[in-house]
């Protein structure tokens, strides 16, 4: 008898990993104020090889600075206003072709405005271009829709920011879009703003500020997290970090990034987040944030081609929820259960090769311990398996979470934060950033109901208790399954045909 043999869930999402495409792997730098002939230049970074300088690839179609503004999805990158030299703002929208990059990128349907300092982010099918400089001494509300296929439109004028004002750091994952501090001289704001894309005819609502005022710092995020770096006044290199799920609080404070700097530009994937040029200079440092340890200070990489200040930055791997859930490339482990005659509960972590499932799955290290019906979730780096049960008198649930790291399986898992709950037969799911571990017994004769989550970023904490399921007696031996903005708890014991969402 085979019981609670489990796997992580890396079986979907697994659409568009088997050949890694551009928009997956780099991140384009445009336009910016520096010396003659850069203005224009389009740089790519090689996401997986960024200790080298930046690739010069096609130009713009006007040379601008003061082009804050990019946005993109997988297989476009769109770089809006902007000013020419000495002071014409300008409503011009580029499209690079990612797959073509080293073209000069084609001109699309103008802004409803001529303005320099807008900022701009998106999900895969729109991008929303807010506030902006109109003048020397005006800075306005507005915001754009540019919707992706049909671009050579004029976007369409949605709902404003809470206020007028320009040089914000922006970004978003695919439901909603965040716009933080800004400049409206003299006011500098920590106001953070935040448009429902589904609803983006009514004014940003106004959500927990940065940690202090500021303008011109650059952003980028994942699914869950937003990060924001640099800026002024003062001249900084702190980076806050804006939690998506819990955006009413303060932004919390992480590592710096390697200086102080302000109009630089920032783009990133699910993992990390790379930080390029500003000023004072301008410069051609590239700092890249990991994500998954952001408390230490950006490690530097590869520069730019060239110093350049006011750019803009994007990727088509920050955009569309299929790619912020993106696990890992080609294998799957299962870990724990019971086996044998007699039947003996193991410690044992088998790893499937997906490309050649054929063969007898291969042993890798171990669990930390021996145990069998537990739950099991990952992202793109490490996996987590939380709960389960030894063969003991009386049977004890356990608390305990164990992390593979996938880029050394060999060794034993290590052992992080516990669970909230002792508990077995329980479900598992979870995105790029939290998994959540659902129901479960408690022991021979109760259920839970409970959900806890898994900060992947701090997962030597308890897991934090979140919403819990419906049945108020909790119900055990379910399954889950997610994408990156949702997760499905389905079934089981006491028998239920019953299927649940967390948002």
């Amino acid at each position: 008898m085979a019981i609670g043999v489990f796997g992580l869930q890396v079986a979907y999402e697994l659409k568009r990993l088997e050949v890694m495409s551009l928009d997956d792997t780099h991140g384009w730098f445009g336009g910016g104020a520096g010396a003659p002939g850069s203005t224009d230049v389009v740089n790519r970074i090689d996401f997986s090889s960024d200790t080298g300088t930046a690739n010069i690839r096609g130009t713009l179609s006007l040379a601008r600075q003061r082009l804050r503004a990019a946005t993109g999805n997988s297989n476009y990158g769109w770089f809006g206003g902007g000013l020419t030299v000495p002071t014409a703002n300008r409503s011009t929208v580029d499209r690079i072709d990612f797959s073509n990059d080293s073209a000069t990128a084609s001109p699309r349907g103008p802004l409803t405005v001529a303005r320099g300092n807008v900022l701009a982010t998106g999900n895969s099918n729109y991008g929303w271009f807010g506030g902006g400089l109109v003048a020397p001494a005006t800075s306005v509300s507005t915001v754009d829709r540019m919707n992706f296929s049909n671009d050579s439109s004029t976007p369409s004028p949605r709902g404003t920011l809470s206020a007028a004002k320009y040089s914000m750091g922006s970004t978003g994952n695919s439901n909603y879009g965040w716009f933080s501090g800004g400049l409206n001289f003299p006011s500098i704001y920590s106001t953070v703003d935040r448009i429902d894309f589904s609803n983006d005819s009514t004014t940003a609502s106004i959500r927990g500020p940065l940690s202090s005022v500021r303008y011109s710092s650059a952003a980028t995020g994942n699914s869950n997290y937003g990060w924001f770096g640099g800026g002024n006044p003062g001249l900084v290199s702190r980076v806050d970090r804006i939690d998506f799920s819990n955006d009413s609080t303060t932004a919390s404070i992480r590592g710096p990034l390697s200086s102080a700097r302000y109009q630089l530009a920032a783009t990133g994937n699910s993992n990390y987040g790379w930080f390029g040029g500003g000023s004072p200079g301008p410069l051609s440092i590239m700092d890249r944030i990991d994500f998954s340890n952001d408390s230490t200070t950006a490690s530097i990489r590869g520069p730019l081609s060239s110093e350049r200040t006011s750019g803009a930055a994007t990727s088509g791997q920050a955009k569309g929820p299929a790619i912020k859930l993106a696990k890992t490339l080609g294998y799957g482990w299962f870990g724990g259960g019971r086996a044998g005659s007699p039947v003996a509960t193991v410690s044992t972590v088998n790893r499937i090769d997906f490309s050649n499932d054929s063969s007898t799955a291969s042993p890798r290290g171990p669990l930390s311990s021996v145990r069998y019906g537990m739950s099991a979730t990952g992202n793109s780096n490490y996996g987590w398996f939380g709960g389960g049960i030894t063969i003991t008198s009386p049977l004890i649930a356990l608390e305990t979470v164990d992390r593979i790291d996938f880029s050394n399986d060999s060794s034993t898992t290590s052992v992080r934060g516990p669970l909230s709950l002792a508990r077995r037969t329980l479900a598992a799911t979870g995105n790029s950033n939290y998994g959540w571990f659902g129901g479960g017994l408690i022991d021979a004769a109760n259920s839970t109901a409970r959900v806890d989550r898994i900060d992947f970023s701090n997962d030597f904490s308890t897991a934090s208790v979140r919403g819990s399921l419906i049945a108020p007696a909790g119900r055990n031996t379910l399954a889950a399954t997610g994408n990156s903005n949702y997760g499905w708890f389905g079934g089981g014991s006491p028998t239920t045909a019953t299927i649940e969402r967390i948002n």
